[in-house]
Order: C-alpha cells, then sequence, then structure tokens
C-alpha cells in the first residue's frame, strides 16, 4: 500500500509539472517544477531505478504520455520484458553484473550474459556499479560480459560512449575526440 501512495503521488507530482510547463510564464514561479524544465523541453532524461519490470512498463508509459524520454537504472531483469524495450525504445542500466540471479528460477549465468542479451536485440544498454567504491570492478564485469557472449567493442562502448549518451553527455564525454574532454565516465 505504501508504494501505492508513492506511485500515486509521483504521478500527481509530474501531471502537475506538465501542465505547469505548458503554461506562459507561469507565476508564480514554483522551484520544484522549474527543476523540471529540461525533463519536459527534452534537454534531459529521467532515470527510473525501478526493479520489477511491471512497475517499469507502466512508469514508462505514462511517462511516454508527458514526452518526458526514460532511462530503465537498476534494469538487472531487462531480458523478462525486451519486446517492450524494443518497442519503445528504452535505454536500459545494467547494475552489478557480478551478483546473484534476480529470480531464483534463472540461471546463475543470467546477470553475466544479460549484456550479450541486450546487444543481440539492439538494446541500447550502459554497465555501471551503484556506489563509487564499487567502480573498481567495472573492467572484471566487463570481461565477464565478454566471456558471455558481448562483443569487445560493444562492451566499451557501454562504459564509455552509450553511458555518456544516455546521461546527455555525449557531446563533451565517452570518446576520444578533439574537443571532447579526456575523461571516461
Amino acid at each position: 500500500e505504501h508504494t501505492q501512495q508513492s506511485i500515486v503521488a509521483l504521478k500527481s507530482f509530474f501531471t502537475e509539472a506538465a501542465a505547469y510547463h505548458k503554461m506562459n510564464n507561469p507565476q508564480p514561479q514554483q522551484l520544484k517544477f522549474e527543476a523540471c524544465k529540461k525533463l519536459f523541453n527534452g534537454n534531459q532524461k529521467l532515470f527510473l531505478h525501478v526493479t520489477q519490470p511491471d512497475v517499469l512498463v507502466d512508469a514508462a508509459l505514462f511517462f511516454k504520455s508527458l514526452n518526458i524520454a526514460v532511462v530503465w537504472a537498476s534494469a538487472n531483469r531487462a531480458a523478462e520484458i525486451i519486446p517492450f524495450l524494443q518497442e519503445q525504445q528504452l535505454a536500459v542500466v545494467v547494475n552489478s553484473i557480478h551478483r546473484l540471479p534476480s529470480v531464483s528460477q534463472s540461471s546463475v549465468n543470467e546477470p553475466y550474459a544479460l549484456p550479450a542479451v541486450l546487444a543481440k536485440n539492439n538494446i541500447p544498454f550502459a554497465i555501471t556499479y551503484s556506489g563509487s567504491w564499487e567502480v573498481r570492478s567495472l573492467p572484471y564485469s566487463v570481461g565477464t560480459a565478454i566471456t558471455y557472449g558481448l562483443d569487445k567493442e560493444v562492451a566499451l562502448s557501454c562504459v564509455t560512449m552509450q553511458a555518456a549518451n544516455m546521461a546527455g553527455v555525449g557531446d563533451v564525454l565517452g570518446t576520444i575526440e578533439e574537443g571532447k574532454s579526456a575523461s571516461l565516465i
């Protein structure tokens, strides 16, 4: 019930924010809605941290109705809804490949093979870890994904260029090119 109340509150907030952003020069300014401006004008994406695929489907369709682009963060169960991800052209972030399977009935190799499954189905994705202290494990995760079928070039791309593009900073980060910052994310 608490989760349902939170969902209702979020939907209400974003519905009000959408109405606010349709107004010309709204007065008085509502800072909480002003903070969402880049979501509504397409300059930012909303990263949804949702673990359940059915909840993600509902959320993605809701935000699509408001013309807000979303990325599914924490998409460890993405293989369950590949057709939906393809149809909606959703990008996903796979968090922590070195983990137990998301569902007890899944193969023990499911987390390791997920990036290859996403690539095979043309789902844009990035691999990450949620904590800064875990970033040191990223090369091992990429190596594991390669071992379980992910192409090496795609593997490099999912921790550089694709990650930067999803975060909206692909114009300055993610590839080694003249004019870009010499950083990796």
